[in-house]
């Protein structure tokens, strides 16, 4: 997504930016990206690179996706498959799809350098929510005629993909 407007003048100068990023990593080592983002699947491919690329997402294609995932008002219950092998139990604290993409870029990332299931499952749950990134600051106490305690959150949200993806990681799952 075009971000980082002091730094880059259009989305081609950003996707540019990264692709020579990737064209830097040598055949004996590996890229991470995202497969549900066509713009950085661009950037790798237009690199040139001949490193390994692993791929992760939401999307079951991914080399490193999630499934049996399990929302919840405190985090993400989910499985990874990293590898072609199940990694089960895994917790993050963190909400929303967008936020799962993330951690699946982490474990990737990790994967890569040959960190162990047992060791992923740990640290990701050890890892706590970023400054204002789904800080949980408190519950209402729900006083007055019909008033229902509410969890209130900070999130500092930048641009309007990121604020809807965050309203949208707040909504209970399931019809509406």
């Amino acid at each position: 997504e075009f971000d980082h407007l002091d730094n880059f003048k259009s989305l081609d100068a950003l996707e540019d930016a990264f692709s020579r990023l990737a064209a830097l990593v040598p055949a004996e080592g590996s890229i991470t990206v995202g497969l549900e983002s066509p713009a950085a699947l661009r950037a790798v491919k237009n690199s040139g690179s001949r490193a390994r690329v692993f791929t992760f997402g939401l999307d079951p294609a991914a080399d490193i996706h999630a499934k049996n995932i399990a929302w919840h008002p405190d985090g993400t219950h989910f499985d990874a498959v990293i590898g072609g092998v199940e990694v089960p139990g895994l917790e993050s604290q963190m909400l929303g799809a967008h936020n799962l993409r993330n951690a699946l870029g982490a474990l990737a990332l990790a994967h890569a350098c040959g960190v162990d299931a047992a060791t992923l499952r740990r640290c990701l749950g050890l890892f706590q929510v970023v400054k204002r990134r789904q800080a949980f600051c408190g519950v209402t106490p729900g006083n007055g005629v019909g008033a229902m305690p509410a969890r209130i959150y900070d999130d500092v949200g930048h641009h309007p993909t990121a604020v809807a993806q965050t309203l949208q990681a707040f909504r209970p799952p399931g019809p509406r």
